[in-house]
């Protein structure tokens, strides 16, 4: 099926194999490209870290991370072998081609289809996903990542073109394949900004909700400024708080003055200690009558 959406597209697989069979400088350097793979799945974080563009590096990685479960979740539905399968190609006719990959690919899904595959050797493992290829997702994925970091961007996307060039040759896939793998990387790019802006969204509601709780616990723990103002502007309130103090004053000054009465045939010595008394007293109490008022009548506005 995927041979013939290539031929339908005009694209034929094996002229563009035969071409490159016939250039073996062109075999060698697409071989060396496939390969490239590897290396930038690590040296991307590090250098967009580096860089501090951390947005970039959250979106890279997410974007990554959707591109491989969704390649996984297809190849499952839609298998293949590859190109030189379906056009019964042997390698032996393509000796400049480096075909190690297309040959592990065969061996383990014809297993795989047989049942006779029954264990998995870590150092032997080979890329059985054809479509749609994770390869040209890759390729587009560093490409867009490093794009913006000058000095390297460049050079990334140079490379990159070079594997996705290899792509169909080395990696035996269908031109399909490397299309459909490249829409799969704009997607993955498109959903991962679409996540973090959606995350970044919440977060400032959350906080936003947050901020404005505390600050309506703010403003019921302190005292109303506005309601002091009016308080402060309403002499009539001022003066009969005045008065209530100056009646305490006077009562606190009787007081004294009946014990002052009572004491004075202790001479004169103690009259006028008494007097003093009774002044810091008078002073007291008069404080204290006027502190008391303008508390509870502050309260009372508040």
């Amino acid at each position: 099926m995927l041979l013939a959406i290539d031929r339908a597209l005009g694209l034929n697989p094996e002229p563009i194999a035969r071409y490159v069979n016939d250039h073996p400088w062109l075999a060698a350097c697409l071989a060396h490209s496939y390969g490239l793979i590897k290396f930038p799945l690590l040296g991307i974080p590090v250098v967009l870290a580096l860089t501090a563009r951390y947005v970039r590096l959250q979106l890279f990685m997410l974007a990554m991370s959707l591109a491989v479960a969704v390649t996984i979740t297809i190849s499952a539905v839609v298998p293949a072998i590859g190109t030189y399968y379906a056009l019964q190609l042997p390698a032996a006719h393509l000796p400049e081609i480096n075909t190690a990959v297309y040959a592990g690919q065969l061996r383990d899904m014809i297993a795989l289809r047989d049942g006779s595959l029954h264990e998995l050797r870590l150092l032997s493992l080979s890329g059985i996903v054809s479509f749609p290829s994770f390869h040209a997702a890759s390729a587009v994925l560093y490409m867009w990542a490093l794009w913006p970091v000058r000095g390297i961007g460049g050079i990334v996307a140079v490379l990159s073109l070079l594997m996705i060039a290899a792509t169909p040759v080395i990696g035996a896939h269908f031109i399909i394949d490397v299309a459909a793998g490249a829409a799969l990387a704009a997607a993955s790019i498109w959903a991962a900004k679409f996540c973090l802006d959606r995350s970044r969204g919440v977060w400032v509601r959350s906080a936003g909700f947050v901020t404005g709780l505390a600050g309506l616990a703010q403003k019921k723990r302190a005292p109303s400024a506005t309601r002091l103002s009016e308080f402060s502007g309403r002499p009539a309130l001022l003066e009969a708080a005045r008065d209530r103090g100056e009646l305490g004053v006077q009562r606190g000054a009787e007081i004294v003055d009946d014990g002052d009465d009572g004491q004075r045939d202790a001479g004169s010595d103690q009259a006028v200690f008494n007097g003093g008394g009774a002044g810091f007293i008078l002073q007291e109490t008069r404080n204290e009558v006027l502190h008391r008022v303008l508390q509870m009548s502050t309260r009372g506005y508040n």
